[in-house]
């Protein structure tokens, strides 16, 4: 399932990058050497860029800074600079900085805050084109506890400096994923699973585990300019008395509409 499971090893999330994780370290990237120094008495990542002997950039990040890449976003030779940065917390938050350096000087142009995804680097198109993958945690918690939440693929590029999101640009990653979650959900519907009464909550319940896919399907589709797929779904699949107020909540709280 690709679904998140935070608990997998930086190394392993972060299979296109240099990983830190809080340690001091090095890397270098053309004619400049970034090293990162970790204080556990205020939980901060100092970040120093040198040219040489030549100090251009000295900055402090809260919590690790988990990895620092070149990235050709457009394969036209210029890169991008991806600072990855992981704030604490039990599953909080990874930041990526697009940056680059102009005249020795280093400059962020964009962030992205990427909640409690992690993110890899991927050719999509196999055309030398890079795209970053990442996971919409909007669901987190939503309807379920963290572990069986779902959570959406999403796509950026960087144009101009700015994280542009092209999720839209590739249907068939799109449907191949909501197949995987009608595949989830499918156990589901073959072991016939229970409503709660009128009323009662259903965090924690097979009806919620059922709730968190339909919403993730939803927005799959809403990506697809389909959403009332979606909806057909929810209204196919997911009888229990809360089903009017499960769709206004993804409708108003989550605009999928």
């Amino acid at each position: 399932m690709k679904f998140v499971l935070l608990s997998v090893v930086c190394v392993l999330l972060f299979s296109y990058n240099v990983c830190f994780a809080q340690s001091d370290s090095a890397v270098t990237l053309g004619k400049y050497k970034f090293s990162t120094t970790y204080t556990d008495t205020n939980y901060s990542t100092v970040l120093k860029i040198t040219d040489g002997k030549k100090v251009i950039f000295t900055g402090e990040f809260e919590e690790s800074v988990e990895s620092i890449k070149e990235v050709d976003f457009n394969d036209d030779g210029n890169k991008t600079i991806l600072l990855s940065v992981y704030t604490g917390g039990a599953h909080c938050c990874y930041i990526v900085y697009a940056c680059r350096i102009k005249n020795n000087k280093f400059l962020i142009s964009d962030t992205l805050y990427l909640a409690d995804s992690y993110f890899n680097i991927e050719d999509l198109d196999n055309n030398g084109e890079q795209k970053l993958t990442a996971y919409n945690m909007m669901f987190a918690y939503a309807f379920t506890n963290y572990a069986e939440s779902r959570a959406p693929e999403i796509f950026y590029t960087v144009e101009n400096g700015l994280f542009k999101e092209v999720t839209k640009d590739y249907p068939k990653r799109i449907e191949a994923q909501i197949e995987e979650f009608k595949g989830d959900l499918k156990t589901f519907l073959d072991s016939k699973y229970k409503c709660e009464a009128e009323g009662e909550e259903t965090f924690n319940t097979d009806a919620g585990s059922v709730k968190t896919l339909l919403a993730a399907i939803t927005a799959d589709y809403y990506t697809l300019g389909e959403v009332e797929k979606g909806y057909e779904l929810i209204n196919k699949t997911y009888p229990c008395t809360d089903r009017d107020k499960f769709i206004k909540i993804l409708k108003e709280d989550y605009k999928l509409k």
